[in-house]
C-alpha cells in the first residue's frame, strides 16, 4: 500500500509539473496572442488611414476630372487627352489602394492570431484534461478512503 501511495504521490508531482508547464505555456501564447492583436490593430488602423488619405485623393481628382470636363465644354480648347489621363490616373490611384489593402492582408498578421488562438484552445484543452484527470484521481476509492488502505 505504502508503494501504491507513494506511486500516486509521484504521479501527482509529475502531473503538477506538466500542469505548471502547460500554464506557463499559456501564458506566453496568451502574451503572443496579445502582441499580435495589437500588431493587427495598429496594421489596420494605419491601412484605414492610408485609404482615407487615398479617399482623399481619389476626390481631389474626381474633382480636378470635373473642372477638366467643363473647362472644355465652355471653351471647347480643352484636351481629350487631358481628361484620359486625369481619368488613369485616378484608376492608377484606385488599383494602388486596392494593392495596398492587399499587401496588408498578405503580411499574415491575421493567419498568425489564428494560428496562436487555436494553439491557446489546445493548450486550455490540455490544461482541462489534466485537471479531469486530476479530479478523477481524487475522487478514486484509495482518495475517497482519506488516502490510507
Amino acid at each position: 500500500m505504502r508503494a501504491n501511495l507513494e506511486e500516486h504521490v509521484q504521479q501527482q508531482a509529475a502531473l503538477r509539473e506538466v500542469l505548471e508547464q502547460r500554464q506557463q505555456s499559456l501564458l506566453q501564447l496568451s502574451a503572443q496572442r496579445s502582441f499580435s492583436e495589437a500588431a493587427l490593430r495598429t496594421v489596420v488602423g494605419d491601412e484605414r488611414r492610408m485609404c482615407q488619405a487615398a479617399r482623399a485623393e481619389v476626390s481631389t481628382l474626381r474633382a480636378q476630372q470635373m473642372s477638366w470636363q467643363e473647362r472644355a465644354a465652355r471653351t471647347s480648347q480643352a484636351s481629350s487627352a487631358e481628361v484620359k489621363r486625369l481619368r488613369a490616373e485616378l484608376r492608377t490611384e484606385e488599383a494602388a489602394c486596392k494593392e495596398e489593402r492587399a499587401a496588408r492582408k498578405s503580411q499574415g498578421l491575421a493567419s498568425e492570431v489564428r494560428r496562436l488562438r487555436a494553439e491557446l484552445r489546445e493548450e486550455e484543452a490540455a490544461c482541462l484534461e489534466a485537471r479531469a484527470v486530476r479530479a478523477g484521481e481524487a475522487l478514486s476509492p484509495t482518495h475517497a478512503r482519506g488516502g490510507h488502505s
